[in-house]
């Protein structure tokens, strides 16, 4: 038996960098799609969406790190 935490951990850095701590291929590969499905995945794409748009700006939210 094994306890698994379901409480979510953010990492310093941009919603990118988190997101890609999950990828399975080089990070230079993933795409804005892919980013972009696996936060609707995860349910937080409406939350991003709703930020001000100088945090969800692509160049900054998908190009920073």
């Amino acid at each position: 038996m094994a306890l698994v935490s379901q409480e979510p951990t953010l990492y310093s850095g941009t919603i990118r960098f988190n997101i890609l701590l999950g990828a399975i291929k080089p990070l230079e590969e993933v795409t804005h799609k892919e980013l972009e499905e696996a936060c609707r995945k995860a349910n937080i794409l409406d939350f991003i969406e709703e930020l001000p748009q100088y945090v969800t700006d692509f160049t900054f939210w998908f190009l920073s790190s």
